[in-house]
């Protein structure tokens, strides 16, 4: 029984740790519309800090909170790593938070989506 609650508290502090890797800062305006829509930018990486796109999250920057994302490599350096890739992630205008790409060897993409709904999209600038 012991053993069922010391897993279960380091799974649950797990889920909010800070990942340790490079932060850039997403900027967008949230529009004046309701509920959910999408935010979407682009970012580049610099030689050899990336990679594969698993390497890269979104995070809540108050809570360190994983946010779901599509991510799409748009361009290689020649050594393979990532220099440039798409990010796609929720938001929603009822509940406006501040957000950050983290990414870097140490970093591990754990919350990712593939199909997307029919939503609205905002233009983010990632770490400019």
């Amino acid at each position: 029984m012991n053993k069922n609650i010391i897993l279960s508290v380091f799974f649950f502090t797990g889920i909010f740790v800070v990942a340790a890797g490079e932060k850039l800062q997403v900027d967008f305006s949230y529009p004046s519309l309701k509920g959910d829509f999408y935010v979407n930018g682009k970012v580049s990486f610099p030689p050899g800090t990336v990679n594969a796109e698993e390497n890269i999250i979104v995070q809540d920057k108050q809570t360190g909170e994983e946010i779901p994302t599509k991510i799409t490599v748009a361009e290689r350096w020649p050594d393979g790593f990532v220099l440039e890739a798409e990010i796609l992630f929720p938001a929603n205008a009822g509940r406006q938070r501040n957000y950050i790409v983290v990414y870097g060897s140490d970093v591990k993409r754990r919350k990712k989506f593939t199909q997307t709904a029919v939503l609205p999209i905002i233009s983010a600038s990632i770490g400019k």
